[in-house]
């Protein structure tokens, strides 16, 4: 079995605890996309490059947006106290797109 195939039944099985942690607490959400977020650090490490989805354009509008818009604001350093938990918008929406579109790419899903 190659590190092709080990990574997408790690990969597979990891979105999927994921999606079932989806009706669960928020702690096991938070700590099962931390462990996506590091499967994609090493992944991109192990590649030596960092994948494109098509959410990335229109993520990079919305965080501007916010950015500017809380930088204009009356008081920003409130404005972006409020963005602690903002990663978990990022973090859920672009790598799981991209984990999806792989695994779904690759035929991973129900393979193992």
């Amino acid at each position: 079995m190659g590190w092709e195939e080990r990574w997408g039944r790690v990969l597979s099985a990891v979105l999927g605890l994921f999606f079932i942690g989806l009706c669960t607490s928020v702690a096991i959400q938070q700590t099962l996309l931390g462990l996506l977020l590091g499967l994609g650090a090493y992944h991109c490490w192990r590649t030596r490059r960092v994948p494109f989805t098509t959410l990335d354009p229109a993520l990079g509008l919305f965080f501007g947006a916010l950015l500017v818009s809380s930088l204009l604001g009356p008081d920003p350093l409130h404005s972006l106290s409020a963005y602690r938990k903002l990663w978990l918008v990022g973090a859920f929406l672009s790598p799981t797109s991209w984990w999806t579109a792989t695994t779904r790419r690759n035929g991973c899903w129900g393979s193992w």
